[in-house]
């Protein structure tokens, strides 16, 4: 016999920020929130060769963007890379890792530093590309 419990997800402050977050990252399949992203991206690199680093398929769209809006500033590649796999960026390049989420104090920012170090984060894109009312809430 079995039983079922209805959970309510959201009383579970973990599990409520998981699926908060992944809201943010589907809302970025919205092209102009994706635009918008990419465009503060792209006005934070330097000139000169730039590598950037996701770890989603929203990220890299987002990395994908922003090299095409900067495309007479020098190279830029970008990856999707696994947190838990060693990845090294090129040498001589500026590296960032861009985030759709807020990463300061999460295990994903622990794992970041773990492996790639003192690399350059630009994280919390969804405020930038989110409407005005969305941002204040």
């Amino acid at each position: 016999m079995s039983t079922s419990v209805d959970i309510d997800p959201w009383s579970d402050p973990d599990t409520a920020a998981l699926l908060r977050d992944q809201q943010r990252e589907r809302d970025m399949h919205d092209g102009d929130r994706l635009l918008a992203a990419a465009r503060l991206v792209a006005g934070r690199l330097p000139h000169g060769p730039v590598c950037l680093l996701s770890r989603n398929a929203e990220g890299t769209a987002i990395c994908a963007a922003a090299a095409a809006l900067r495309a007479t500033s020098g190279p830029l590649s970008w990856t999707q890379i696994a947190l838990h796999r060693p990845y090294a960026p090129p040498p001589g390049h500026a590296t960032f890792f861009v985030d759709t989420v807020d990463l300061s104090g999460s295990w994903l920012a622990d794992q970041l530093r773990e492996q790639l170090g003192d690399v350059d984060v630009i994280d919390g894109l969804w405020r930038a590309a989110a409407p005005a009312d969305v941002r204040a809430a």
